[in-house]
């Protein structure tokens, strides 16, 4: 790919704490594999995704955030498998299909289950893995 020197940044305004943790993953890592998958660079600056980059791979990558949307907004973990999953999407053209799956999987499988001090939240199937949340009750 030839550097023309045209670089590109796409700032995105976050709702909340949850939903940046959400986004980034443990250490950035989810955002890193994000950086991998689209050749873009990612800052989280408190609530605000900076993404930055060739006008192609910031427009990719700010794609996939957006697909992945449904997912982080509600404040569960996005996972390297749904940024592919997002990303498959859009290279077959099925980015459309891809956003309306994760709404119909998150509005009609979340479940809450409240045992022994526990709290257990399924939220679908988010790409391959499925997801399983436990969290301790404070």
């Amino acid at each position: 790919m030839s550097d023309d020197g045209e670089r590109s940044r796409f700032v995105l305004d976050l709702p909340d704490p949850d939903a940046a943790l959400a986004l980034a993953g443990e250490a950035e890592s989810t955002l890193h594999r994000l950086e991998a998958l689209t050749g873009a660079s990612t800052v989280l600056r408190g609530l605000q995704l900076v993404i930055s980059g060739q006008p192609n791979q910031v427009e990719r990558a700010a794609a996939v955030v957006e697909l992945v949307r449904p997912i982080w907004q509600e404040g569960q973990s996005v996972s390297p498998v749904d940024f592919q999953a997002a990303l498959g999407a859009l290279n077959t053209g099925r980015g459309d299909d891809h956003a309306a799956m994760n709404d119909q999987v998150l509005a009609s499988c979340q479940h809450l289950i409240v045992h022994g001090g526990m709290v257990i939240t399924t939220t679908g199937v988010q790409g391959a893995e499925g997801c399983l949340k436990i969290h301790r009750r404070n």
